[in-house]
């Protein structure tokens, strides 16, 4: 079992590790790396603050790839003009087969519509892959979309007292290492 220190600069959160997943993820926990961890979430009652007991850890890219429900791009009429297709089929290509979704939101001003593609260009969003389409598409107008992944439990205590949270269970938590 290993200790680590989640801290983003705004909190920390002392996660604990077991050993199988320590072992298979240990190249994940090093300094300065962004972390998604999936697992249950508690209070630390010698700090006052929370500690959470890690179930799954990811780094940036196996979340989106995880996590996100589709890939958004935003098109105009004179984005679209001029071998947009063509580019975007090469971008895409080595980014195939995925689990990701792709929507095309086509503008042309007084038209609008949103195009599914098809399951052959389902992609794995990875950061080189949605480096190349912003250069393509134009800053802003290429997003991930991920769905509300986030419960929380919540247990009442004894009669007549508030309730309190603990044993949270946190879909997803982000934070640096």
């Amino acid at each position: 079992m290993a200790f680590v220190t989640l801290d983003d600069r705004t909190g920390r959160l002392e996660l604990a590790v077991f050993s199988e997943l320590f072992e298979r993820h240990r190249d994940l926990l090093a300094k300065d790396t962004l972390l998604v961890v999936e697992g249950q979430v508690s209070v630390d009652d010698y700090s006052g603050g929370f500690k959470m007991s890690a179930e799954r850890l990811y780094n940036i890219d196996q979340a989106r790839g995880t996590f996100a429900s589709r890939l958004e791009i935003d098109v105009d009429a004179a984005l679209a003009a001029g071998g947009f297709m063509q580019a975007l089929q090469q971008i895409l290509k080595p980014a195939t087969p995925g689990t990701c979704p792709i929507c095309l939101r086509y503008d042309a001003g007084e038209a609008r519509a949103e195009i599914q593609l098809g399951p052959e260009w389902k992609i794995t969003p990875g950061q080189t892959l949605l480096d190349r389409l912003t250069g393509l598409a134009g800053e802003g107008r290429v997003r991930l979309i991920y769905p509300d992944t986030r419960r929380v439990l919540t247990t009442a205590t004894a009669a007549g007292r508030r309730g309190r949270r603990d044993n949270h269970r946190s879909g997803t938590a982000a934070s640096f290492a």
